[in-house]
């Protein structure tokens, strides 16, 4: 009986660890392609970059991420800690409304405003990095607005009381506790923010701003190189490995717990001025971030009616928006059943599962101009291998877009 037990165990443990191998070599494949593409660099296409671009996608590209990064953490911070520690006019309705930033694309915000702007401003001066950087900002902050509200939650009012008994007052006490014990959230959510700015693509073409992402789909494009383009693809994954590397370092091995009955923050309640400046400040930002632009994409809506406009594009709009449903289902599908089949996998083989399970979430650290050549790459290579059927193509392909979008 016992060795019948064993047995079945060890036939769980093995069947487990398959799974998982499986599921972590799918993913690594395209992005260890693309990883192998540097030990034959193309020399010349190299050297025109550095005599040309590269160092503009460079600096642009360093100076986007520190700029959003920095707004993104300033005002998701600031504004979680308002919703949470304060009572104020229209206070609960705008702590769940400062999340819906998230579903508007940061190219369709850019264009509302730069088309809002560019009459008052000129196109020179809304065309800049600038502007570009506090788009995604008002784009990407939710990220670190919901995990840094998360983490003040979870902290205790003994806490910041003990620091007022010290002489703090409820700003110091912030910066001295609360600030410090969120910390691995907000590294958590910014690491987010800056995976985002690396893989933005049509933000960043808007306003011109010339970043690797969009270098790496020029250098594939206007060449026709596609192995250029991986190669180039490596400072993407490089970027990104510092950005994680840095997300660990930040948080180090902090680990934050309350010891007995845990007491929640308690709600202060803003009065006059204060009180004011926090409902204007929170609905500013929704304003700008949400409000305002939808408007605006209404009122163009209603216009184009009016126009007839809209009857010539009616028809392709209801094609591309039902083949972008079957795929995100489909792709959603794929993603919960791996998922599930990698946490099984990963419970019943504990001993093996670290190395696996970072390689299989691996793509989720790549951008996602580095992920398609890779797939494309890897794709192409099985396509040419004849291990196919004959007139099967991967290549633009159903199953090869689920699989990068997986």
């Amino acid at each position: 009986m016992t060795d019948a037990t064993t047995l079945r165990r060890q036939a769980r443990t093995a069947s487990g660890s398959i799974v998982v191998t499986a599921i972590a070599i799918a993913v690594a494949v395209p992005v260890l392609v693309i990883v192998w593409s540097i030990a034959q660099p193309s020399t010349d296409v190299w050297r025109e970059l550095w005599a040309t671009r590269l160092p503009g996608m460079i600096r642009d590209t360093a100076t986007l991420l520190v700029t959003v990064l920095a707004g993104t953490v300033v005002l998701g911070t600031a504004l979680a800690w308002l919703v949470t520690a304060y009572q104020f006019p229209g206070r609960r309705l705008l702590g769940w409304l400062l999340v819906v930033p998230l579903a508007i694309p940061g190219y369709v915000l850019g264009f509302v405003w730069l088309d809002t702007l560019q009459e008052p401003l000129g196109a020179r001066a809304v065309r800049s990095i600038w502007l570009c950087a506090l788009v995604l900002t008002l784009t990407l902050y939710p990220y670190v607005y919901l995990f840094a509200r998360a983490a003040f939650r979870e902290q205790s009012q003994r806490a910041l009381d003990v620091a007022r008994s010290l002489g703090c007052t409820r700003l110091q006490a912030f910066w001295r506790v609360v600030l410090p014990m969120a910390r691995p959230s907000i590294a958590g959510g910014a690491a987010l923010v800056g995976m985002e700015v690396l893989t933005d693509v049509g933000t960043v073409r808007l306003f011109n701003v010339s970043t690797i992402a969009d270098g790496v789909l020029r250098v594939w494009f206007g060449t026709g190189n596609r192995n250029a383009a991986a190669e180039l693809s490596v400072l993407l994954i490089g970027v990104a490995i510092f950005l994680i590397a840095a997300e660990r370092l930040l948080r180090g091995r902090a680990r934050y717990t309350q010891g007995g009955t845990k007491v929640g923050l308690h709600v202060g309640r803003l009065r006059g001025w204060p009180a004011t400046a926090a409902t204007v400040g929170g609905w500013s930002v929704f304003t700008i971030a949400v409000a305002l632009p939808v408007i605006r994409l209404v009122t163009w809506a209603v216009e184009a009616r009016r126009s007839g406009q809209t009857e010539t594009v009616a028809g392709d709009l209801g094609f591309h928006l039902m083949s972008s449903l079957r795929i995100s289902a489909l792709a959603t599908t794929v993603c919960l059943v791996l998922g599930m089949l990698l946490t099984i996998g990963l419970n019943r083989n504990r001993a093996s599962g670290a190395i696996t399970a970072r390689l299989a979430t691996l793509g989720y650290a790549v951008p996602g101009p580095v992920v398609a050549i890779g797939v494309l790459v890897t794709l192409a290579a099985v396509d040419r291998s004849g291990w196919l059927p004959d007139g099967w193509l991967l290549v633009g392909s159903v199953i090869g877009l689920v699989y990068a979008l997986v």
